[in-house]
Order: C-alpha cells, then structure tokens, then sequence
C-alpha cells in the first residue's frame, strides 16, 4: 500500500513541475457553449445563406480579444459537409454544408487574418472522415482526420452489424496521417474525441509539433464526470509528448495544459463563453520521467497489490 501511495505521489510531483518560459506565442479563444436546445445548437442554410446566430454572437466575443486561432469544437451545422450541398443520393438531409456556403458565412463574420477551427464530418470520395477543419480567408487552409476510431461511436463494428445492431447512422473511415498543421508561427498535431484517451497517440501526432489541439465533446453525458476524465487524459497526453495541449470541449471542460501536465487555464463544464489563452510556442520537446515510462510502473504495482489482497484474502 506504502508503494502505491509513493508512486501516486512521484506520479504527481511528476506533473507539478514548473515549465521553463517559452521565446513565442500564439492566442487561442476557445468557444465553450452548453446550449443543447434544438434549434439553437446549430445552424442551418436558409435560401442559400448560412445562419447561426448563437456561433456569430460568440465569434463576435472571440474576435474583440484579437485571437490568432480561434476554436468552436463542434460542428456547426447537422450533417456532413461536401463539395455540393445535394442531397438527391439520400433519403435523409445528410449532408448539411458546402464549401461555396460556408466561405460566404466564414468571409462576413472572421477577418482574413484569423483562422477559425472546427470539428466536422466530411464527406468526400464517398466515404466519411471525422475531420478538424483550420479555415482561413474563407477557405480550408489544412485538416486532420482521426486515425483511431472508436466502435459504436464512429463506426458499427462487422459483427455486430451482422446481428442487426446498428449505433451509428453512417461509419466514418480512418485517416492514415499524423501530419501537422502549420498556420502563421504554430505547428499544431492534432487529436480527435477518444484518441485523448490513447497513450503513445500524442507522442505520435507531436513529434515536429510545437502545441497539440485535443478536439472533443461528450455530448451524450449531462453530468461532468466523463468531460472530467478527458480532461485528465489531456494532462497524461501533454506530460507523455512533452507538448501545450489546448483541450477543447463545446460543453467544457476546456483548458490549456503545460507540457508537465499542469491545468494553466480552464473553463468549466457546461459554462458558455469564451477562453482565452496564449500558448508558447516551442521549439525543443519537454522530456518528463512520465513521457518515458508511462503509467506502467504505476499499473504494474496497483495490479501486484491486487493480488497481494487476493492472495491474503484466500489464506483467511
């Protein structure tokens, strides 16, 4: 038991450390909203034009803190979005933007300067890719497609299929490349909802990145105990890259996380507004004990002393 509570402790210590300043930033404003009212959780084309007023009031609130990037980390519209807005293929309103839509709501309401982010749906060659979206000047400047899907969520796995359960509407394809976003001075890797939840996805999608987003939401939970967890992923991903992770969540919570796993900011769970951050900029990864070893010491001694108890329990 003494064991366990010391690497617990060496565990947080571990996070605890304080990080060198950093030479540069960049200005995030992440969009946090906890509307869930149907009608006003999206937007929708009205003879041709796009309209959200909730995310134009937001952007608005955004745009008066002079952001580089600001973040809305949901999709804006029900639906995917494709290169037509047709939905004569579909027995359902599937698709729900374009981009020649779109470009006209992204030229009215953002500066050329700054880039916006969202997390869509797109459909493209006929299949459909869970995507961060970085639109700049009205145009889709870079994207990243999540690689580990999660089943049942993203996907209905074969077998169950074959049993007639289906839990998803459509099932998206994974992506194959971890590459970064360059935008201005900021190379960002990316992660998408459950890869926060995958060791080694952060050491992977941060190599030559300098600050990691982690886009996602736990839309299917109203209390916070799953947004929670995330978040506590996030930390465990920032101290395994040794990168800022900016963490993302429309219902919160949204935060900005040190490389050594320390909460520098945050918006709570189901607040609406907007946060404001400015992320170093790094040029040499942070090495920490955790992004070396990992929770497997920690794993390895809570699972001895599991059955240490098992094993006193059958003596008596």
């Amino acid at each position: 038991f003494g064991a366990i509570i010391g690497t617990s402790s060496f565990y947080q210590y571990i996070l605890s450390a304080a990080p060198a300043a950093a030479p540069s930033s960049i200005s995030v404003a992440i969009i946090q909203d906890s509307t869930r009212k149907k009608g006003e959780a999206f937007g929708a084309v009205v003879q041709g034009s796009f309209q959200f007023p909730l995310l134009e009031k937001r952007v608005k609130e955004a745009l008066a803190l002079r952001p580089d990037i600001i973040i809305y980390p949901f999709s804006p519209w029900v639906g995917v979005i494709a290169d037509r807005l047709d939905n004569s293929g579909f027995t359902k309103g599937v698709v729900g933007m374009d981009f020649v839509i779109f470009k006209k709501w992204l030229t009215t309401h953002l500066p050329p300067e700054t880039t916006l982010v969202t997390w869509d749906t797109r459909l493209e060659g006929g299949k459909y890719w869970s995507e961060i979206a970085f639109w700049k000047g009205g145009v889709l400047v870079g994207s990243y497609r999540k690689i580990k899907l999660f089943p049942f969520f993203d996907y209905t796995p074969r077998w169950a299929q074959q049993l007639g359960i289906y839990s998803t509407p459509i099932d998206g394809t994974a992506g194959t490349s971890t590459s970064p976003i360059s935008i201005g001075k900021a190379v960002i890797g990316n992660l998408i909802c459950s890869e926060v939840t995958r060791p080694n996805s952060a050491r992977e999608n941060g190599k030559i990145a300098d600050v990691l987003f982690a886009i996602g939401s736990e839309a299917m939970f109203t209390s916070p105990f799953a947004s929670e967890f995330n978040l506590l992923n996030a930390q465990l991903r920032a101290t395994e890259s040794g990168r800022y992770i900016i963490r993302a969540n429309k219902f919160g919570s949204s935060a900005l996380i040190d490389p050594y796993g320390n909460v520098v900011k945050e918006m709570a769970h189901n607040q609406s507004g907007v946060l404001f951050v400015e992320v170093p900029i790094q040029t040499e990864r942070k090495t920490t004990p955790y992004s070396t070893v990992t929770e497997y010491p920690f794993l390895i001694l809570l699972v001895g002393y599991a059955l240490f108890l098992w094993s006193r329990k059958l003596k008596d």
